[in-house]
């Protein structure tokens, strides 16, 4: 019976230790949040501030954070995880979207200056307070009015955030890296350039030319029997022989194998970007 005792009055003394240290805590935390939330429904001040980002035009649907992530599937990607390209190919993907944020934020810097001038007037007008709970309550309501500016004034970060876990789930990895406004913008210029570029003419010859790979080239040599489709000559004859594009990439043609010829380099150089749309210059000694 002694035990049960003893250990019922150490049970309530330490019960009463926890709740000395914490009970404080927790009532004073309570308090501030019912203190918040009575100064955010009845000051004056700070209604009006709030509505002063409607009467000035400010965007309010852009965000603080924007997210983009991915999620792995082996630990070798993970440790390569390119942040800049991944980063590239989500502004690629929602090019329109991250030009709307741009504009906005811009917009909303513009602004800010109107904005600050109606934060002075309103914050400069919050009194001392005569007892304590006025006290408070005018501390309280400087603390929103400055979280407000702050959250007004603040441009959004950009973050990507790549994971990996295990096939077990044993091993967990996780990283980020986040980009500012300017970074966006500096990532979006560059695919505006980028794009403009691939959607030219040199860019689309170019890329025609770079799929005639040594592979293609024997396939198309090897069709035509080694000889050139236009004299008949073949490398036994001393000629170079050369893989030709029978409608020229310079008037839309593709490298594709129906569009491709064997040319020795003298009728290549001759032909050089002709073409007759009778198809007279695939037709050669061969064909004859």
């Amino acid at each position: 019976m002694f035990v049960f005792w003893l250990f019922m009055t150490i049970l309530i003394a330490i019960v009463g230790l926890i709740a000395i240290v914490f009970l404080p805590g927790k009532l004073k935390k309570h308090r501030l949040l019912r203190l918040r939330n009575d100064v955010i429904a009845t000051s004056e001040r700070y209604k009006k501030l709030v509505k002063s980002i409607d009467e000035i035009g400010f965007h309010k649907d852009v965000m603080i954070d924007y997210r983009f992530s991915e999620n792995v599937k082996s630990k070798s990607k993970f440790d390569r995880f390119n942040f800049d390209s991944f980063f590239k190919s989500k502004i690629s993907a929602e090019l329109d979207k991250m030009e709307e944020v741009i504009t906005k934020v811009k917009q909303n810097i513009e602004k800010f200056s109107e904005y600050q001038e109606i934060f002075n007037d309103v914050y400069n007008s919050v009194t001392a307070g005569t007892d304590k709970r006025e006290v408070e309550y005018y501390d309280m309501e400087k603390k929103l009015l400055l979280e407000h500016r702050d959250s007004v004034s603040k441009t959004p970060l950009f973050t990507c955030f790549v994971s990996y876990a295990s096939p077990q789930g044993r091993n967990h990895y996780e990283n980020e890296k986040t980009y500012t406004l300017q970074e966006l913008i500096s990532f979006r210029d560059t695919i505006i350039l980028e794009t403009a570029e691939k959607n030219s003419e040199a860019y689309r010859r170019k890329f025609e030319r770079g799929k005639v790979t040594d592979s293609l080239r024997y396939d198309v040599l090897t069709r035509d029997g080694f000889r050139c489709k236009l004299c008949g000559r073949e490398a036994n004859d001393g000629v170079k022989l050369e893989v030709d594009h029978i409608v020229p990439i310079s008037k839309g043609g593709k490298t594709t194998m129906s569009n491709l010829q064997t040319l020795c380099k003298e009728c290549n150089r001759g032909k050089r970007d002709k073409y007759n749309e009778c198809n007279v210059n695939n037709v050669g000694v061969l064909n004859s």
